[in-house]
């Protein structure tokens, strides 16, 4: 190789020193990963590795992005977040089979709307609080206001894995009805999502105390009274969050 042939070369690597980028990728999971952004939207984000492999990853899961433009050994990082709303509103609809154990059963409805934290501490972790309606249409209808605290866990990184939300609070009582505890356990899965918006869909079941009319006989006279019940709903749940 001549000199001036060897001088070409030494200049061209010394260009691509230059102008070499990096873009590097925090993930919800703590994962960096190091690469050139191939596509980004509001669903997706590809990247291409130094090693050629290409990465596909749901934005919803992007912390951050930090673009790395190398000069001279010199290293400028301008990093650039994901601008998303702190607060998530989740409305949430149960259906199914309404029991009162070893007495009474039938169809059963509850709606929720609850509002919390979207990202708490980067880990996609749902918190705040819920008010809504609960139905046990069994032989005769009973009604609740439930008031709950709600925590919404991922139980991993990846947006396909299931999420478990715990509620707990008092079911204020309609009518007649005397109220109580109320406890909501659902898992659910994310059937949509980006970086503001999730559809869930997965399974529910729900726990109320109130209170049950229940008729006696004696000596061949009826006799009506209140007497404490305890409601439990099963079945499927939807949610929207956005």
């Amino acid at each position: 190789m001549t000199q001036r042939l060897k001088t070409i070369v030494c200049v061209l690597i010394l260009l691509a020193g230059m102008s070499a980028k990096a873009d590097v990728i925090t993930l919800r999971s703590g994962q960096r990963v190091e690469g050139s952004i191939l596509v980004q939207n509001a669903d997706i984000l590809i990247v291409k590795t130094s090693s050629g492999a290409r990465f596909q990853y749901p934005i919803a899961e992007v912390v951050k992005i930090d673009t790395s433009v190398v000069k001279q050994d010199t290293v400028v990082i301008s990093p650039t977040e994901r601008k998303v709303k702190p607060v998530a509103i989740r409305l949430s609809v149960d259906g199914g089979g309404a029991f009162v154990p070893n007495h009474e059963t039938g169809g059963g409805l509850a709606v929720d709307a609850a509002i919390g934290t979207r990202d708490l501490a980067g880990k996609g972790i749902f918190l705040g609080g819920s008010v809504g309606y609960f139905g046990a249409y069994t032989e005769s209808g009973h009604h609740f206001i439930p008031l709950q605290a709600v925590v919404g866990i991922s139980l991993g990184a990846r947006v396909e894995v299931p999420e478990l939300m715990i509620g707990l609070g008092y079911g204020f009582g309609t009518g007649k009805s005397q109220g109580g505890v109320a406890a909501t356990l659902r898992l659910i899965w994310s059937l949509y999502s980006n970086a503001s918006t999730k559809l869930l869909l997965g399974a529910s079941l729900r726990f109320q105390q109130g209170d049950r009319n229940q008729v006696e006989t004696i000596d061949g006279v009826a006799y009506s009274r209140n007497a404490g019940a305890v409601y439990l709903l099963t079945g499927v749940s939807m949610a929207l969050q956005f």
